[in-house]
């Protein structure tokens, strides 16, 4: 997956869905725009994490937007 910002939910959820290297090599950066405050937009784009049988392994604050990493799930 590139490292380059989603520009939206839809574009998260298509880069996820067509991802098909190891999880340890995701870093779904997300802008802090799409970072909301009851965290609706984070949770479509984990759920369809979830669904690849990947787990959350944290993730990065940078200046204007988060890196998300992931692994599989044990």
């Amino acid at each position: 997956m590139n490292d380059a910002l989603i520009k939206s939910v839809e574009d998260g959820k298509r880069l996820i869905d067509e991802y098909e290297g190891p999880p340890e090599s995701v870093k779904l950066l997300v802008p802090d725009s799409l970072n909301d405050p009851v965290g609706w937009n984070m949770a479509f784009l984990t759920d369809r994490i979830l669904a690849k049988g990947w787990e959350p392994r944290g993730f990065e604050q940078k200046s204007g937007y988060r890196v998300y990493l992931y692994r599989l799930m044990d």
